[in-house]
């Protein structure tokens, strides 16, 4: 049994160990960087979801409650949904062509 360390190299270098921690430090980072991304692509798409679930809300009511004066549907509306507050700038821009043909 020897217990007295030969000349041979038994370990890494500091530079090797540096060199290591680098290459260790670049993949993390880049990980990061990627992981960032995204959580805020996840975080767009999910307001914009909402948005569009609000709008639709917004549309559905009109068309359901059949009020077609443009004075009544030119106006701003404010909305508690998906435990945000949502304000809604609602403007008439075309009329239903089929309506007008009735009268």
């Amino acid at each position: 049994m020897d217990l007295f360390i030969s000349n041979k190299q038994k370990g890494f270098t500091l530079i090797e160990v540096m060199v290591a921690l680098m290459i260790f430090a670049f993949a993390a980072s880049s990980l990061t960087v990627g992981f960032q991304s995204s959580t805020n692509a996840s975080i767009r798409a999910e307001q914009n979801l909402q948005a569009n679930l609000v709008a639709q809300y917004q549309i559905e009511s009109i068309v359901l409650s059949g009020n077609t004066k443009e004075d009544e549907l030119n106006n701003i509306i404010k909305l508690e949904m998906f435990d945000k507050s949502w304000t809604i700038k609602q403007t008439l821009i075309a009329y239903n062509k089929l309506e007008e043909a009735k009268e």
